[in-house]
């Protein structure tokens, strides 16, 4: 394969991770090969004994990886990644100028305001759809929440109900188009 093929083929993506694990997947991923960026950021934290400038990542539970299909493979089943963002199943590939205007602001010095999307809390009660894994496309009522980690949904297949345990992060509000009813 030719130099040119072989960076064409290079890609960024995006892994979830741990919670406070992207410093150390970065230093292990690096030390394994792979090329990593971790965007981070200065910020003032309040200690009850004095204050500190820290860096912190810009997307807290995110790190960007840049690689072949292969390289994602390997990257996503490191531990301490939970996994790969996806869009349709796929992995999601970050444009390189996205990866290039992130770069610049936090490069720019300019003081940053981190503002987080809401991220979707499912209720007992509430109808949810799967986006992924086997159970994708199926719809059901939530029955438990265990902490932000796991839920109990009882899904009705062939008129026998079904709870599966499954994670927060598999699941969309699911709205009943009206036009159906």
């Amino acid at each position: 394969m030719s130099e040119k093929s072989a960076s064409y083929d290079r890609r960024w993506f995006a892994l979830y991770t741990r919670s406070r694990l992207e410093k150390k997947l970065e230093m292990r991923l690096r030390t394994k090969g792979i090329e990593v960026y971790v965007p981070l950021y200065k910020v003032q934290r309040q200690w009850s004994d004095r204050k500190k400038i820290v860096e912190e990542p810009l997307f807290r539970n995110y790190i960007f990886v840049r690689g072949t299909p292969s390289e994602y493979r390997f990257a996503v089943s490191e531990d301490g990644v939970v996994r790969g963002v996806t869009t349709n199943g796929q992995p999601a590939v970050i444009r390189d100028q996205e990866i290039l205007t992130i770069k610049q602001f936090v490069e720019s010095g300019v003081n940053l305001e981190i503002l987080e999307e809401k991220i979707y809390e499912p209720q007992v009660g509430e109808y949810v759809e799967v986006t992924t894994g086997p159970l994708k496309g199926c719809v059901g009522e939530v029955m438990i929440v265990k902490g932000n980690k796991r839920l109990a949904v009882r899904l009705e297949v062939v008129g026998t109900t079904v709870h599966a345990d499954i994670a927060p992060y598999t699941v969309q509000p699911y709205r009943i188009n009206e036009d159906d009813e």
